[in-house]
């Protein structure tokens, strides 16, 4: 195990293509990323240097929020759509969200659209989701 170190990022959409190379550097190396921190933006340039080596990947989300919009506040990559942009470009197979709360009728849609698998906390009773 080593620590490839902090990825020193520029700003505005050049971000996008600077976190996917590093994950795509540690992939060619032979190692296995772990990103911590950051906005939930990096979500989606992270999958996409994944799915190079890692096609068929699920991905299990634990959050309140689904982070499923189409685009918010005029912002397509924004960190609220990570989700959409890899489910669109089929970047995993399967995604399960467990945790969420807070889901409008917009999100709802879209988590139909890419086959989501949603466990909410509302249906959340004794380690398993229930509807």
């Amino acid at each position: 195990m080593s620590d490839a170190g902090d990825v020193l990022l520029s700003a505005g959409a050049r971000v996008r293509a600077e976190v996917e190379s590093a994950i795509a550097e540690v992939l060619r190396g032979g190692g296995r990323p772990l990103a911590l921190g950051g906005d939930h933006s990096v979500t989606y340039p992270v999958l996409r240097a994944m799915n190079r080596s890692h096609p068929a990947l699920t991905i299990l989300h634990l959050d309140a929020h689904p982070d499923l919009y189409e685009e918010f506040e005029g912002d397509c990559f924004s960190h609220a759509c990570p989700f959409a942009r890899i489910m669109e470009e089929g970047l995993a197979q399967r995604l399960v969200q467990v945790g969420i709360r807070t889901i409008n009728p917009q999100q709802r849609r879209q988590a139909q659209r890419y086959g989501v698998e949603l466990i909410e906390m509302r249906s959340w009773e004794g380690g398993s989701g229930r509807e």
